[in-house]
């Protein structure tokens, strides 16, 4: 018996020491061997300008831009982890600010290959990782140049909008939700592919909304007229950057949307 006995607490201790030696490269190796991939889950929801914007839709409806568009994620996590004080990692997808298949790419969802790929990987070197949606909608048929990047700077901005969001809702589920994701809030990043990728970098850079109307040059100003004016990006109309704020409508220069955002509040 007492042969047995040893022959167990040696499985035991064999086991704790391969696991601790497992985890001695965790996050920059794989050390988890499956993976947990959950249902796409609502955390948000953002006013959007879509269908109608682009083309998808003739004439805007008189709800244009007055409905909310769920903002999901799915998430990769390592099985059979028990940290709960993970790294996260909020994953963008591509699609040229337009829904798959209409942006005519071969992809532009939460599911395509390449971000199934990606947070696979991320999820077995123990971190936590969101595949998320964000807003879409911009003019790519308009035949002058400045509109096109007019409309394609707001899809831009509402993307970090929405990835600000997001991290206010993860903030939130850790303080009063008792973390249902096992996430460090102290440890949040933002990665994408594509366009997913643009935003990424904006949301890192875009602190401040005087760092949009005091670019060198003038470049995203938007002439109005031969002597003036006006920002690509106006908070009162498109909000604030972090995402929250009041209802905004916007009304003037073709452009008749609200553009209103959540409204859970920074914690």
């Amino acid at each position: 018996m007492r042969i047995f006995t040893k022959f167990i607490i040696l499985i035991v201790l064999l086991t704790i020491t391969n696991y601790s030696f497992a985890q001695e490269g965790r996050f920059t190796k794989e050390v988890f061997t499956k993976v947990n991939v959950s249902t796409q889950q609502i955390l948000q929801q953002n006013f959007t300008v879509m269908p109608w914007v682009g083309g998808l839709q003739a004439t805007p409806p008189a709800i244009a831009g007055t409905q909310r568009q769920p903002l999901r994620a799915q998430f990769y996590t390592p099985d059979g982890d028990t940290k709960t004080d993970r790294p996260l990692i909020i994953y963008l997808h591509t699609g040229n600010f337009f829904p798959y298949p209409v942006n005519g790419s071969c992809g532009g969802t939460v599911t395509d290959s390449v971000n199934v790929e990606m947070a696979t990987r991320l999820a077995k070197m123990g971190y936590v990782v969101a595949v998320v949606e964000y807003r879409q909608g911009w003019l790519p048929t308009i035949a002058q140049e400045i509109m096109k990047r007019y409309t394609l700077i707001q899809a831009a901005y509402r993307g970090v909008q929405d990835v600000n969001s997001y991290v206010r809702y993860f903030k939130k589920s850790v303080k009063v939700d008792s973390n249902p994701h096992g996430i460090d809030t102290t440890k949040i990043t933002v990665w994408g592919v594509g366009t997913g990728g643009y935003v990424s970098l904006a949301s890192a850079f875009l602190n401040q909304y005087s760092e949009i109307t005091n670019t060198p040059g003038g470049k995203w100003l938007l002439p109005i007229s031969a002597t003036a004016t006006i920002p690509m990006i106006i908070e009162a109309q498109n909000g604030l950057i972090d995402g929250d704020g009041p209802p905004t409508v916007a009304t003037a220069h073709s452009f008749r949307y609200h553009n209103c955002f959540s409204k859970l509040a920074i914690l």
